[in-house]
This record gives structure tokens, sequence and C-alpha cells, in this order.
């Protein structure tokens, strides 16, 4: 290996077969008009049953219309696509199968070895980088292959997508990689589910997803106007800047309540078994997301090679005021309830496991945690490098897979031919792909709740119903307590398509959160009302989570330790039709072929 290949820069992708501007211009013009500044997420294919799962956030976040993709099969998974043939204004060029990078046949051509990358923002990278570090790592490959006289080609795939989780990823894998027949596929993600809290005491779990953190707070960086305002005006970012260097000093670790943190019981920190269901930061469901996408690798004679994922941070860790004050806050805002000595713990446990993971399933591993230099210059936040430390990653798991793919070269298990040939790729080719209009889709009734049950409330809150209508709700004044339980009609839970559960209220003082759970008791979908005038809130249910549903739920949204008030008109619950989608004015289809 020679270090002179570390300055080759991989071939920039060819420019994509349409005008992006045009297939883009329907959503431009729509912003234009609502007034509505967009990013980079409108610029994806969102999943049609994951739009209409989180209906509200979508019409308040998007301009009217967003594009989506129909996967066919019920699936909220992965939440989005890129579209394909596409350049977004990000920056980002999407091949025909919608990953970043080159295009690549659909059937793998002869002596070639694909290695796949999957992941989220730490695989995919920043968009306006020149290349992503799977990118990077593909020319590397070839000139290695080439000294030592192999007679291989390779082909990368990066299959990352920013903002996904173990689960998405396996859905990705098994369903949009996997039929192009990589030979490697290269797991790295460790911090979508990095749930630190899952390490706080049992009296925290109980309350809705939405309310944990405001039980604690945040720890304050800078004022929000000033934030606001650095993201908006070039005169605000200079005056931060000055003021930093003027102050001089570095950025140490403001203070947090300590103590928090309580290890479960009965699981080895320092050598974990990968497959104890207690394990914390939820990694029983990504040791099972692991396990699925090795089954499905290695149907195909694939290998899955797990990496230790790299986080920034360790107890005392002092940061330059200007260069890293990304780094800073994110972890003292996105993380601020949890200690740097917190953080780096329970990183260093998550990297045990996965080492674990690896041993116990006899797996290569791609050890990247244990190479990389904790150099805050190299990162732009404790996860996500700067283009330098970008760089940096490719030639370590470059080296790192060098040993993985000489011995089964050497071993003649690679190059491998293509096992199956294909005329489409089954999961992309019959996708329907279109722009969806964000209007409330129309529902037809087919339940309501007995108005005379809304008189059961829970311990410790008030719910009046009168002669007519509407029940006045008080809630106790515990955080988040619950208020009310009533079970879902009958009728409500047959096998159907969306569901969505409309409840009519206005609240007086406070705020009521509405809620949907399983028969386990878990929640299915929750939001938050504050609004004092009449007004609906809807929560829409997908066809798969309908078939689990059991009660409706009212509580105290408010988590400071005082009561809220509400009127409830209704709670009804209706079938929904989603609405038609436009066809976009641009095909983005074609997908280059391998001729034999």
């Amino acid at each position: 290996m020679n270090p002179a290949w570390f300055d080759i820069e991989p071939e920039p992708p060819a420019s994509p077969p349409q005008d992006s501007s045009a297939v883009w211009e329907p959503l431009l013009r729509a912003a234009r008009e609502k007034g509505v500044e967009l990013d980079f997420e409108h610029f994806k294919l969102q999943n049609l049953n994951f739009v209409l799962e989180h209906w509200d956030s979508f019409k308040s976040k998007f301009p009217g219309l967003v594009y989506v993709y129909d996967p066919g099969d019920g699936s909220s998974q992965p939440p989005y696509r890129f579209l394909p043939n596409a350049r977004t204004p990000s920056e980002l060029s999407v091949n025909a199968f919608g990953f970043r990078g080159r295009d690549i046949a659909r059937n793998k051509p002869p002596r070639t070895i694909r290695v796949a990358f999957l992941g989220a923002s730490t695989t995919i990278d920043t968009h306006s980088y020149p290349a992503s570090y799977p990118e990077l790592i593909e020319p590397w490959l070839t000139i290695w292959a080439k000294q030592r006289g192999f007679d291989a080609s390779f082909e990368v795939i990066n299959a990352g997508r920013e903002g996904i989780t173990s689960t998405d990823i396996k859905r990705v894998a098994l369903d949009e990689v996997l039929p192009l027949e990589p030979d490697l596929l290269v797991y790295y993600e460790g911090s979508n589910q990095f749930s630190l809290w899952s390490l706080v005491p049992e009296r925290n779990r109980n309350a809705p997803p939405v309310a944990a953190r405001e039980e604690f707070g945040e720890v304050p960086t800078e004022p929000d106007w000033f934030i606001w305002a650095r993201k908006y005006s070039a005169i605000a970012r200079h005056l931060g800047v000055t003021r930093d260097r003027v102050a001089g000093s570095r950025l140490k670790e403001p203070f947090k309540p300590s103590g928090a943190v309580v290890w479960p019981r009965g699981v080895d920190e320092m050598a974990p078994d990968p497959d104890d269901p207690n394990l914390p930061l939820l990694l029983p469901t990504i040791v099972a997301d692991l396990d699925s996408i090795r089954r499905g690798a290695a149907s195909q004679g694939a290998t899955l090679v797990p990496s230790t994922f790299v986080w920034l941070a360790w107890d005392g860790m002092e940061l330059d005021p200007v260069r890293h004050r990304g780094i800073f806050n994110y972890l003292n805002s996105s993380l601020g309830r949890f200690l740097y000595r917190d953080i780096r713990r329970a990183a260093d446990f998550q990297n045990r496991v996965f080492r674990a993971y690896a041993a116990n399933r006899s797996l290569p591993l791609n050890d990247l945690a244990a190479r990389m230099p904790m150099d805050p210059d190299l990162f732009d936040d404790p996860i996500h490098m700067g283009y330098p430390g970008v760089r940096l990653k490719a030639w370590l798991v470059f080296q790192n897979l060098l040993p993985i793919l000489e011995q089964r070269i050497l071993s003649g298990v690679l190059p491998q031919p293509d096992r199956e040939w294909l005329e489409e790729h089954p999961s992309l080719a019959r996708v329907r792909v279109g722009i969806l209009s964000l209007e409330d889709p129309p529902g037809r009734r087919v339940a309501e709740a007995r108005f005379g049950d809304l008189s059961r409330s829970v311990a410790g809150a008030s719910l009046a119903v009168s002669e007519g209508r509407p029940a006045k709700l008080v809630t106790s004044a515990r955080p988040f307590a619950y208020a009310y339980q009533g079970a879902v009609p009958a009728a409500a839970k047959q096998n159907g398509g969306m569901l969505r559960v409309r409840t009519r209220l206005r609240v007086l003082r406070g705020a009521i959160g509405v809620g949907v759970t399983n028969q386990k008791g878990n929640w299915i979908r929750f939001s938050n009302a504050h609004d004092e005038d009449w007004n609906d809130l809807d929560l829409l249910i997908s066809p798969r989570e309908r078939e689990e549903i059991d009660e409706t739920i009212l509580t105290n949204g408010k988590g400071d330790g005082t009561a809220s008030e509400a009127e409830i008109e209704s709670i009804v619950f209706e079938e929904v039709v989603p609405p038609a989608l436009e066809p976009l004015p641009v095909a983005t289809n074609a997908v280059p072929q391998f001729e034999p």
C-alpha cells in the first residue's frame, strides 16, 4: 500500500441524465407561493406510508406538497429515498438506484467485486463534499488490486441516508442493495439509536416519548435569538467569531446534574453478551437488525462487516471557541442532559457490543474507533467529520478492508460471478413515484368513542360529562399523567387502510396529550394540543399499526407539575382514503445496463 494513493480523488459522478431543476420546479414554485424556506429534507422521496403516519408534521414543514414513493407493501421503512438520476440543490448527485455516487449496472460485470456501505449521515456524508468516504475508497481498491496482480475490479455502493435507524438500514440492505449482489456489506452506524435515556432510572421511562427532555431541560449554550441570527446574518456570524476570539478561553463542559445514569443490572459492561435482551442503547434492536442483514447477505454468498462507531467525547474535554463550536453545541444541546463522561462510557460500551457481535458470529470487523484519532480539528460535531476527517476515515476503513478482501481473493471466494440476471430491480422498478398534495385526505367515519365512557377518568383526574357536550377534563398536576383511557371501538380495529383518530377539543389551560396505544400499552401515536380555540387533533394510524391499536389516551401535556384543563367534543375514528399521486414532470427511471 502506497501512502501516495491517499491524494488520489475518485472520478466525479456523471451529470444526471436530465435537467434536475425541471424535476424540482413544482416544489420550488410551491415554496415561493407559500413563503416556505426549503432545505435538503424537502428534496427527498418520502415514503408515502411514513408521510401518512406523520401527516401533521409534513403539513407544517412542507409547502403544501411532498415528493413521495409508494413501496407497495404498507411499510413505512425506510422513511425516504433519494430521487434517482437527479442532483439536489444541496449538491447531492444520485445515481439510477437512488444512491450517492457514480452509476453501476443492474447486473454485476464479470470479475467485479462490489462493496456496499450501509449507514446513515456518517456514511452518505455532507452532500456538498467532493466525495463521501465510500467513494474515496473505490479508486484505492482498484489501484491496490492492480498492484497486487489480482484479476478483479471494484465497484462501491454508498447506500447511506441521513437520519435513519438500524431497522431502516435493514430494509435498505434487503430490498435495495442485495439485489445488486454486493460481496461485502460494511455497516457503520451508532448515533441515531444512541438512546442515553435507556440509562436513566425507571421513573423517567413511563412518560410519552415527546416528554422526556422537557422534564430535565437542556443546557443552554447561546441565546435562541443569537443562534437564529447566526443562521441568517453574516454580521451576526462575524460578531460571534469576534466575541469568541476576544474571550479567548477554552470551551469547558458546563455544569450538569450528575448521577442520573444507572447501568442495567446483570449487564456485563466490560464483556457484554451481544444477545443479552437487557442491553441498553437500543442495542437488542440493532443486533436483531444486523442479524437480518447478515442472514440475507449469507444467502447470496456475501459477508456482513460490522464496524465500531466513532464518538468524539471524553471527560474533561476542552474545545476551541471558534473551530469547535459545532462540537460543543451538539454535546451540550442535543445531548445536554448527559455528562461527557457518560457519553464516552456509553460509546465505549456500544463498541464492545459491536466487537463481541462480530466475534460471536465469526464476522470480520471494521474497527474504526480503535484507529481514528480523537482530534477535534477533524470533526464538525461529535460524530460528523469535516472533509479532511472524512478522507482520513476513508483511508483507515480502506486499510481495515484490505486483509478481508485479500484473504477472500487468494482463497478463490472473490470475485464471484453474477448469480441472477435481473431484467429489472425487484424493489425499485415497480415503485410508484409522484407528488402528493398535503391537503387533508378525505375520511369515512367508522366509529366514535361512546361519549358516556369519557367519564371514566383515571385516578387523580376529573372528567365530567354534562347533559350535552362537551366533556370537561381536568388532569392531575403530575407531569404527563394519564387523565383518560378508553378502548378503541371494534369497528375501528378491523383490517383495512389508514385510520385517522380525530379528537375535537379546545385547551383551556396548559396542554393535553392525545395518544393511541397498542395491547402492550406502548405508544403508537402521540401529539400535544395547546390551541385555545376549538380544533381537530388528528393521529394517522398505518394499516400495520391498525391491527395493534387498543386504547385512546388523554394525558396532562405539561411537564412542570401543573394541571391542564380542556373541553372534549368527540373522539372519532375515520377510514382514510389517501390522495392520488401526481406524476413527476420528468421521468427518472433510466438505469444503465451491462450487456454480456
